[in-house]
């Protein structure tokens, strides 16, 4: 198990990603068209804040992907939202999804704990 504080909000974050995401979903409704990603502006802030580590597998990770924690499809309102991000291993959480031995919890505080 490995327990995880979710980095800090960068400086200006809200203002290129959450700002412009939200005046996006407000015009555009329909469920199922995914959300513009304006959030990869911002990967190498994830990535620093998780110490390089994929958040599910523990492993390394140089290159790794933006996560939404609560997807998009069913929180869209959390598209946006710096604290519903994680750093995401490419190769290996796709395995684990198509398995489903991945287990996530996040408690009161907004930290993450991932059992695998």
């Amino acid at each position: 198990m490995l327990k995880f504080n979710p980095p800090l909000e960068p400086e200006n974050f809200d203002e290129k990603v959450r700002q412009p995401g939200n005046n996006w979903l407000e015009k555009n409704t329909d469920p199922k068209k995914r959300p513009i990603d304006y959030w990869s502006k911002f990967k190498s802030d994830l990535a620093d804040g998780f110490n390089n580590l994929c958040g599910y597998s523990v492993m390394y990770e140089p290159v790794g992907t933006v996560e939404h924690f609560l997807s998009c499809e069913n929180h869209r309102h959390l598209a946006y939202e710096w604290s519903n991000y994680r750093l995401r291993c490419n190769h290996l959480t796709k395995t684990f999804y198509h398995i489903n031995i991945i287990t996530r919890i996040t408690n009161q505080n907004n930290t993450t704990i991932i059992t695998c």
